[in-house]
Order: structure tokens, then sequence, then C-alpha cells
């Protein structure tokens, strides 16, 4: 059950303040432009990635360990901040209502969040809004919807994307969707959002890499996405979505690329 122990000024913003773009406004051969990178060097797996509309930063976070590191940036990719997240992070997401970044842990499956202050992350441990979430794998990168306010994720094996009450941490409906390719090419702990709602879920072909977007129907994708050849990319972790950007981390240069997906 969540417990929301705390009330930060709750900055209620809307969905409008994401922005808005159909499938006409998609660019399916994005390049990259813009790089974010690290300045620590604790951990490997970059496994998630989020913005703030309302801070206008990005915030990064590397699995495997609690001391290992978030990191602030600002929109044109000047590094800020690094803290410890403290706990084993998996997902990364800001949630509008409450204006603060939250992710799923790995030791237990919980949600935690970050709160964030004049810009900056506030230094110390994260505050736990729901217990032991029902998910099969604590491998999963979770995400929000924020039109619906679920949490979502992929369950790669059944095909399916899967939906929780991110207020009571409860099971909702599953969705069914089709790979148009073998399902071990598929990036089996990622799951993006991307907020157009004609596609606002999507997976990554790591092998081909090759986004494919769907639809709230599910089944077949709807659109793909060409990454560009050079592109780096890994059957776990290491894919994201924030700011109209997909992003993919690169464990060599300890760096995220961006790749704008929308003519806007």
């Amino acid at each position: 059950m969540k417990t929301k122990l705390f009330f930060l000024t709750l900055t209620l913003v809307s969905v409008s303040a994401w922005t808005q773009v159909s499938l006409k406004d998609l660019n399916k051969k994005p390049k990259a432009n813009l790089v974010l990178k690290l300045k620590s060097t604790e951990g490997t797996n970059g496994s998630a990635l989020a913005w703030s509309p309302t801070s206008k930063v990005y915030c990064s976070v590397i699995a495997g360990n609690g001391d290992f590191p978030l990191d602030l940036f600002s929109e044109s990719g000047v590094h800020l901040q690094t803290t410890n997240a403290w706990e084993d992070m998996r997902g990364l997401w800001f949630n509008p209502v409450y204006s603060v970044f939250e992710g799923n842990t790995y030791t237990y499956g919980d949600v935690v969040s970050f709160g964030i202050e004049a810009g900056k992350l506030i230094e110390e441990e994260p505050l736990f809004e729901l217990m032991e979430l029902p998910i099969p794998d604590k491998q999963l990168v979770l995400t929000l919807n924020t039109a619906k306010n679920q949490l979502v994720y992929l369950n790669r094996n059944a095909s399916s994307i899967h939906f929780i009450n991110s207020e009571s941490g409860e099971s909702l409906k599953e969705l069914s969707i089709k790979f148009p390719c073998p399902s071990d090419e598929i990036n089996y702990t990622s799951l993006i959002y991307t907020g157009v709602s004609e596609a606002p879920y999507g997976v990554l072909n790591y092998a081909k890499k090759l986004i494919y977007l769907y639809s709230d129907n599910g089944g077949n994708p709807v659109i793909t996405i060409k990454l560009p050849k050079d592109a780096v990319t890994n059957d776990m972790f290491r894919f994201s979505f924030a700011n109209n950007h997909v992003w993919l981390y690169d464990v060599n240069s300890r760096s995220w690329t961006g790749y704008k997906i929308t003519k806007k």
C-alpha cells in the first residue's frame, strides 16, 4: 500500500505541461542530438533517465547498488549535481502530481521518491511510497503513464504490458502486444512511456536497433523508429525516454545519448 509520508508543496502539473505530439509528428529516423555525461565512476548500468518539466532538469540513475549515483543535468546537458541514490534503483520517472522524481527499487520492489528544491535534488534518503510491488522480476524498469497516473512495465516472456495503480500499488489490467521479431531480440527490462496519445508505449529491439511503439489497444506496433547504425543498444537496462527523446546509455563513455523522436 502506498504510504505518503510527506506532502511537499503539491504542484499540480497537468498532462498538457508535457509536449503533446501525434503519430504524424514522430521522426522515424532520429539522429543523436544531446549527450549527458556522468562525472561519477561508480556503477555500470544506467537504468533510467527522467525529465522534470517544472525544474527543467534531467535525472539519471545507475542500477546495482544504493551507493551508486543519481546525476542531475540541465536541459542543454550541463552536469549539475551528483548524489547517492541510497537504494538499489531500477526505474526512474517524474511524478507531476507531487513534483518529485520516483523510482522502483530492486531489493524489495518498492517505490521511493526523491525531492527537488531550487532545481537540485534534496540530498537525503528517499521516502518510501509503495512497498513490494506485484512484479514478476525485480530487475524490471518501471515507468509512469502520466496521463493515467499508472505505473507500467514490460513482461517480455508474456508479450504483455502491465499496469499498476500508482497510489495503491494494486495490479490492474494487462495489454497483449506482438513483437515483429524473436522475443529474445527485445530488451527485457525496459519499457518506455512516450506521452504520444496514439503510441504511448515502446520497446527496444536491441539486435536490430529498432523501437516498436504501441497504442493503448496493444497488438502490433503502430510505428517503428529506426535508430542510427552507431547507436549503442543492450539487452537489458540502458534504454529510457524523457523530454521527447529516446535515451541510450553507453557504459564505455558513461553517458546517455538522446535521440529526439519528435519533429517539433
